[in-house]
């Protein structure tokens, strides 16, 4: 009984493998969108032929939508359970996700990076709160540490993705990340 965690009150192992890659996935997918956007900015505005204005939307909609979707996280992770709201988010993500990729008007690029952004709010605030939950009382703080540390380290990695494949998207190579800095 001691190996299932219920003799020594603890969750078993796989548990908190579990509960922990939420709570990084969660920051760190908030993180990354947050960070990856700015090296696309150039090929939005290039793509789509929009004003500077349009540009600034695109790269503020999943801040917009994070915030309509904590608003609703609470009430919606309250209504229909943690690990609903979750996958709530998940769907979000990925749908948001596939029609950003494929967005071909600058409107659908802008629904997409809201409904990503909407998942993200959601997920910022259903992860943490399952964490909480589900963890036990000794390691809820640490989990609230390592939400805030996925989300920082996964802007720092959008920007360091960036940097490393700056050509890719533009359809041209370079011989190191610092001979294309050249259009910025």
């Amino acid at each position: 009984m001691a190996a299932s965690g219920r003799a020594t009150g603890r969750p078993p192992r796989h548990n908190l493998v579990a509960i922990v890659s939420i709570v990084v996935l969660a920051g760190a997918f908030f993180g990354y969108n947050q960070g990856v956007i700015s090296g696309a900015l150039h090929d939005i505005r290039r793509t789509f032929d929009v004003d500077t204005f349009e540009v600034e939307v695109a790269a503020s909609w999943v801040t917009l939508g994070a915030l309509a979707g904590a608003l609703a996280g609470g009430h919606l992770a309250d209504r229909i359970g943690r690990r609903g709201a979750l996958w709530v988010a998940a769907g979000a993500y990925v749908v948001g996700t596939i029609v950003q990729a494929a967005a071909p008007t600058i409107g659908a690029l802008l629904g997409a990076r809201l409904l990503l952004g909407v998942g993200i709010g959601v997920a910022s605030v259903a992860g943490p709160m399952f964490a909480a939950e589900a963890a036990p009382e000794r390691i809820r703080g640490g989990l609230l540490a390592v939400y805030q540390f996925s989300t920082t380290f996964a802007i720092f990695i959008g920007y360091l993705a960036d940097e490393l494949f700056p050509a890719a998207s533009r359809g041209g190579t370079c011989s190191a990340p610092r001979s294309c800095w050249a259009w910025r």
